[in-house]
Order: C-alpha cells, then structure tokens, then sequence
C-alpha cells in the first residue's frame, strides 16, 4: 500500500479480521515534524504530517502531535486517529489501551454518516488518543503499540515507529524554554 505524499510503504491490519504483515505505522521522516502556533488556541502544536493507511472497506488517517499548553508548558502526546469504513452500522470507537494493557485516555471528536439504519454504507470516526510521555520516551527507538476498540466492531492495532517519536520529541525538546539563568550573587555584601 501506498501512503500519501509518498511517505513510505505501510502494513494495516485490523485485529481478528486479517491476517496481515503487522499494525497499521505512521510513517513520515523525523524532519517533516511542523509547528503550528494559531494564537487562538490555548497551546502551541508540534505534529507529524497526517498518514493515510489501508483501503476500503477499513482505512485509518494517523496525526501524532504534542499541544504545549501556553500557560503552564505543559505538554501532551495526542494521536488523532480518524477511521473510516464501510459497514451496516456505526462502530462507536471510543477506548484504547497500549501494548502493557495500560487504558488510554480517549475523546471522541466526530463521528459522519448519513446512512439508512442497517444499509451499507461509508462512516467516518475521529478519536483522539492521549499518549504518556514517559512510555513514548521509552519507545524513540523500538515504537509503540496501542490497540483501539469499537462497541460494536473490530479493533484496531495501530502501531508509531521510533524514529517517528524520535523526530516529535526533539522538536519538543528543541522549543522548550532554557532553564532560567541563575543570578550572580551581589559583590558588594
């Protein structure tokens, strides 16, 4: 399968459903990680570019991003999973849980269909993951898994490579503020 832009060869497979070569990979080069700073959101925003995997009737857009919190810089991973499918009913993807059976914080963002109940037809789901800093630093270089659940249908591995986490948390660690300067003590005590 190709990825979009060309970024890089992928493998998907949804969990019970196929016996495919591994989880769904964001892929995309260390250096294609962008800043955005829209003032009118309360953080600033380090994020990959968006990764297209898999086909009809299952194909997942991945976005791994950190949200710096402008007051506090505070910083949280978020992946940005949008999973769209052909089916005769809503999945109602809304729980995930990592590779330790850790459960994720979850927040479904949108969900569209204009379809007839119980006709075939294309949904399209967004949830948003919140990842750990600690397990994300841990994986730079071997990735990290996480698997993500439907109410009602297959769940879904998806896994985010080590260079890709490499590349986001340099950029991270790149724009964080210098530790403050200490002040010199007075000579004229």
């Amino acid at each position: 399968m190709r990825v979009l832009l060309g970024l890089a060869l992928v493998a998907f497979s949804l969990a019970g459903c196929s016996a495919g070569s591994g989880p769904p990979r964001l892929e995309a080069a260390p250096q294609d990680v962008a800043q955005k700073d829209d003032q009118f959101k309360p953080y600033r925003e380090i994020t990959t570019p968006q990764v297209r995997v898999g086909a009809l009737p299952t194909a997942l857009g991945l976005t791994l991003s950190a949200r710096i919190d402008r007051q506090s810089s505070q910083v949280r991973y978020v992946l940005r999973t949008e999973v769209i499918y052909v089916g005769s009913g809503k999945r109602n993807y809304e729980s995930a849980r990592d590779s330790s059976a850790a459960t994720l914080r979850t927040e479904r963002v949108a969900g569209n269909a204009r379809c007839k109940p119980g006709v075939e037809c294309t949904y399209d789901e967004i949830v948003m993951i919140e990842l750990p800093e600690t397990a994300l630093r841990q994986a730079r270089t071997s990735g990290y898994r996480l698997k993500l659940f439907a109410r009602n249908g297959p769940e879904i591995e998806i896994g985010i490579p080590g260079p890709q986490i490499a590349g986001l948390l340099d950029k991270v660690d790149a724009s964080a503020p210098g530790p403050a300067t200490a002040r010199a003590p007075n000579a004229n005590r």
